[in-house]
């Protein structure tokens, strides 16, 4: 056996392993990217294997994956070649790494199954290990094999299943460790996440000494003539705090938010990359459905010489991103635009006075001591159902394009981690947490006594928590949230009335008899129909199913009245996202879901909708929710099917998600997504994915549900089912659901 190892060269590649006393050594390998045809997994990177070989010739290979924050180990002990049964080892975690965007799982509880299989030209092993999937589960067949190719060990996994091959090109890892076998056998941890980047700047946090001050109280505007004409300005595309492009967009979102409250005055175009995309396309349909003309405005100059003189100002620190966010609080209170020292000469030529001065107050304080300071000053007089949350990208940028509706509506606004683990940059914990659950908490009291639920507007911060901690804050104390914090001219939308005898109709189907030889694929658009693909000039051209944010029906129901007058036949709208608002249903207390998801039923019968899409990542932790615990509890399902009774179907999740559930005795379903369209992933790819899910789950007719990131492309969509196999069907959302009541081949499941 020895001359066989050294024929092959292993043993030289694996740090020339050639002598007996040496066989119980483990030595690590790591992957060399971009080699030949190097293979790459959907998120997930292969970092490095251990491989080691006793004297009986029995094999340990330990494979270790990460994605962001979240670990991935893979140890399998595979018996010789000579045994007449493979070694079991236990399964440590329930990622099918392959491919985290399929609905495929590894069952946890069982153990995986492996041999070697061939140690003469290659070492081959052989594997097998359980696979859940939507249709229930099955045994899936793996061959590995290790063969030199150069300097390199090639290492090529056959997974089978119509599943693409990989291969991976390795190399002994620098300063390797010759540990025993036993250190590298260990459990792995992984952690479930979101879809962000990781802290890189958030403020510190500190001691701080708090000032106390008298509470602000709300007051109007102060504009010494009317203002008649409409205003456009057009947004430059600049977002760093100190640039003066910036700063006049800031004082522009503050005006807009002052000037629309007496009707729809001010709007603002943005650049054409700007996370919604349509502003200037929404713009050219209301000046046509509603006759209305703008003046244009690109320069501060031009901007104020055209609307009412005589207005307030607050000044900011520009070098301090919370000084900044404290001002917009106090300009909705104070009728007042934000502005920076710089700006004050010209807004004093057009008659503005100083109403407060922030400009020092928040020198080199910490987040936790600025908003405790504002929130004496300021919370009291503030909305009692909004809360805007103006994160999103990390100092020195900021994009702020939902402040004019908080302006409009004198909104507290507040930039803190929602992370109870959050700690400063030292790894200190910090108090951020407790002062934002302090905050939500009292909103939640005011909103209730105006018996109504609250809104967190904007967005989570990217360099201190995840959109699940965000979102499970709302949820825990009965909100939802309505993001972004980029999300565009609330005020003016706000304003603008459904044009006379609008009636909201969704493009429902006609009945489609079942084949029950098909593939029944139905797809929708991630995350609104704000940040998806309607421009595009494929849309209309196959079944499509489009996110409706539902609190747009009151906050801006004319952007809805757009896309639902622009739909074609093959647009299809689901209520989003989980309530009326996003919210994770898992974390709402029992006591208020009634009213939350009667409230999103309500909406959901005014604009003509049947069916939604929920998500609940309450249970992830860290940077990727795709590879957590995204389930529904079947109490969770049983308040959808008591207080939505006329909802027939809840497609769950944002990736792949296994619950999967109906009713007793009625139609109403909830299936989750079995696929979700990365925009990394390429035509081939994708179409490979979904036809290796077709195999794994063989009952016809499979139903297989794709969530379609809002960045992917609806060309690129168009491309990939026109390249799917025939016996795949697209059909619209509707159809898919009653296909899926006439014959489930789902297998129930909360996950």
């Amino acid at each position: 056996m020895m001359a066989v190892w050294d024929r092959i060269g292993l043993i030289t590649l694996f740090l020339a392993c050639c002598t007996h006393s040496l066989r119980y050594t483990t030595y690590n390998v790591v992957p060399i990217t971009n080699y030949g045809n190097s293979s790459v997994l959907p998120l997930f990177d292969f970092n490095n294997l251990t491989l080691s070989v006793d004297e009986e010739n029995t094999v340990l290979v330990s494979r270790h994956f990460t994605a962001g924050d979240v670990a991935v180990s893979l140890v399998s002990t595979c018996s010789n070649t000579s045994s007449p049964t493979p070694a079991n080892s236990p399964i440590n975690s329930r990622i099918w790494v392959y491919n985290i965007f399929t609905g495929l799982e590894l069952n946890s509880s069982a153990t995986c199954q492996c041999q070697v299989t061939d140690m003469a030209d290659t070492l081959t092993l052989q594997l097998s290990y359980p696979v859940l999937t939507s249709q229930g589960a099955l045994e899936w067949p793996e061959t590995h094999s290790f063969k030199p190719v150069g300097s390199f060990v090639q290492y090529s996994i056959h997974l089978g299943n119509n599943a693409p091959d990989l291969t991976f090109y390795l190399t002994p890892a620098p300063n390797a460790p010759t540990d025993s076998v036993a250190n590298h056998a260990t459990t792995p941890t992984h952690s479930h996440n979101a879809h962000f980047p990781p802290d890189n700047g958030a403020i510190t946090d500190e001691t701080h000494t708090h000032r106390p001050s008298r509470p602000v109280q709300r007051t109007s505007a102060t504009w010494t003539r009317t203002f008649d004409s409409l205003i456009n300005y057009n947004v430059a595309d600049n977002w760093t705090l100190t640039s003066e492009d910036f700063q006049a967009n800031a004082l522009a979102i503050s005006l807009q938010g002052l000037l629309n409250r007496e009707g729809s005055k001010m709007y603002l175009t943005y650049p054409e990359d700007w996370s919604y995309t349509y502003t200037g396309h929404v713009r050219a349909y209301i000046e046509t459905k509603h006759n209305l003309t703008f003046q244009n405005c690109s320069t501060l100059a031009c901007l104020l010489e055209a609307t009412p003189h005589n207005g307030r100002y607050v000044l900011y620190d520009p070098n301090n991103r919370a000084s900044l966010v404290v001002a917009l609080t106090a300009a909705g209170l104070h009728g007042a635009v934000v502005a920076t020292a710089s700006q004050e000469q010209l807004l004093q030529q057009h008659g503005y006075t100083l109403a407060e001065d922030l400009s020092t107050r928040y020198t080199n304080q910490t987040n936790l001591a600025v908003f405790t300071d504002a929130r004496s000053r300021y919370f009291s007089a503030c909305n009692s159902t909004i809360l805007v949350w103006l994160g999103g990208a990390c100092s020195p940028d900021i994009r702020p394009g939902i402040a004019d509706y908080g302006v409009m509506q004198g909104a507290f606004f507040v930039d803190l981690s929602t992370d109870p683990n959050h700690t400063n940059p030292d790894g200190d914990p910090t108090q951020e947490y407790a002062l934002s659950q302090s905050l939500v908490e009292e909103l939640a009291e005011r909103s209730a006594k105006a018996k109504d639920f609250f809104y967190l507007q904007g967005w989570h911060s990217y360099c201190k928590d995840e959109e699940h901690t965000f979102t499970t804050l709302a949820s825990q104390h009965g909100g939802v949230v309505h993001g972004l914090n980029t999300n565009p001219n609330l005020s003016f939308m706000n304003k603008l009335p459904v044009t006379d005898g609008f009636k909201f109709k969704n493009h429902f189907s006609p009945t489609v008899t079942l084949n029950r030889s098909k593939v029944y694929v139905t797809l929708v658009q991630t995350d609104g129909l704000g940040l998806g693909a309607w421009t595009g000039p494929a849309r209309g051209t196959f079944p499509y199913a489009w996110e409706v944010t539902l609190p747009d029906l009151w906050i801006q129901p004319s952007l809805l009245e757009m896309f639902y007058a622009e739909a074609t036949p093959n647009d299809f709208f689901v209520a989003a996202l989980g309530g009326p608002g996003y919210m994770y249903i898992n974390a709402v207390p029992e006591t208020l879901r009634a009213r939350l998801l009667q409230r999103a039923q309500q909406a959901m019968k005014e604009l003509d909708l049947e069916h939604m899409v929920t998500f609940d990542a309450s249970r992830a932790q860290g940077e990727h929710t795709v590879t957590g615990n995204t389930n529904l509890d079947p109490d969770a399902c049983q308040a959808y099917f008591t207080h939505m009774p006329n909802t027939s179907f809840w497609l769950n999740g944002y990736g792949a998600t296994f619950t999967a559930t109906q009713a007793p005795g009625t139609n109403q379903t909830v299936l989750s997504f079995d696929y979700y369209l990365d925009p990394g992933r390429t035509v081939a790819q994708a179409v490979g994915d979904l036809t290796a899910l077709a195999t794994v789950n063989a009952k016809r007719p499979y139903f297989l549900p794709v969530h379609v990131r809002e960045f992917a492309s609806a060309d690129k969509v168009a491309e990939i089912a026109k390249a799917l196999p025939e016996y795949f069907a697209i059909v619209p959302v509707d159809v898919f659901q009653r296909l899926v009541v006439q014959a489930p081949t789902f297998r129930q499941r909360f996950g």
